[in-house]
């Protein structure tokens, strides 16, 4: 279970709520939609809640929007970890498959045989980095890391970006953990409760 969706469920089951009651709470209209959305969050499926998903249910669990943020990314930091190398191959938008690796391979192998196979095959290739971060390859041999394997999706950028606008995204990863970590120092220093400027 990952960090936030043990947030979601120890909240909800600490009010003695069910799914499908928080859901009706929740206004969902569609309450089948509504107990899969909040329980997506809870098993992990939906590792990465967009703010306009979770923002419906945190106020009646009672749920600080910053403990959800930090959970996000702790579970973000998590998967931003080596693994071993995978190469990704965009055949159409929206359309991968995956392209076979000698067994043993490594990050630099699996790079060179990257350039070969996009420069021979006239496509876009990605080789995972980590969970949550991969290079991208060209035709051409341009080459870019980013954030967001295909198929991947990591809307908690979406708060993050909120936080702090008008920076990269690493800039904006950095600022929000700094932001983060006042936050927790100054409730720290507060015997564990919050100002209301720190509030706003």
């Amino acid at each position: 279970m990952t960090r936030v969706g043990r947030l979601f469920q120890q909240a909800r089951r600490k009010l003695g709520l069910r799914p499908v009651e928080v859901a009706r709470r929740a206004g969902y209209k569609n309450i089948n939609k509504g107990i899969r959305r909040i329980t997506d969050i809870e098993t992990g499926s939906d590792m990465f809640p967009k703010p306009a998903v979770y923002r419906r249910f945190i106020g009646l669990l009672g749920i600080d929007e910053w403990d959800v943020l930090q959970a996000m990314a702790e579970d973000f930091d998590e998967l931003d970890q080596p693994v071993p190398p995978r190469l990704i191959v965009r055949l159409i938008p929206s359309f991968y498959i995956q392209h076979p690796l000698p067994e043993g391979c490594t990050t630099e192998e699996a790079i060179a045989i990257a350039e070969r196979v996009a420069q021979e095959r006239d496509l876009q290739v990605c080789v995972t980095l980590t969970g949550i971060r991969g290079l991208y390859i060209a035709p051409s041999g341009a080459r870019h890391e980013g954030y967001g394997l295909p198929l991947n999706n990591l809307p908690f950028m979406e708060s993050v970006r909120q936080l702090c606008p008008g920076h990269t995204f690493k800039e904006q990863l950095r600022l929000f953990r700094e932001l983060a970590k006042t936050r927790i120092e100054a409730v720290d220093e507060n015997n564990g409760s919050e100002t209301s400027e720190q509030k706003e």
